[in-house]
């Protein structure tokens, strides 16, 4: 069994460990910083394998596809709007000058 000099080092480590990922989850992103990117690489925890690595990267990429996919479905949306919008005035404008064409005919 350890020797409680050791399990004091041990449990100040973890203590330790665990001061500095709080403190590290509050000021990576007030830097600007993902604190799931940078915090494993600040606290030596990076021990992802390869696997794990390429896994994170797909879920990553298919998340940036999907709001890619999401904001060209808003801009297309949008553009549907102000077409629909343009198609209104010119159907008004039409009648507009239909209606005033027939009154200043008589």
């Amino acid at each position: 069994s350890p020797s409680s000099s050791t399990m004091s080092i041990t449990n100040n480590d973890d203590s330790q460990h665990y001061y500095l990922e709080s403190f590290l989850s509050t000021r990576l992103p007030e830097l600007g910083l993902d604190y799931e990117t940078y915090g494993p690489y600040v606290l030596g925890t990076d021990l992802l394998d390869e696997d794990e690595k390429y896994k994170r990267y797909q879920e990553e990429e298919l998340q940036r596809q999907r709001e890619e996919a999401h904001v060209q479905q808003q801009e297309r949306l949008e553009q549907e709007i102000i077409v629909a919008k343009t198609s209104t005035t010119i159907v008004k404008e039409k009648r507009a000058r239909k209606k005033w064409m027939s009154r200043n005919e008589h």
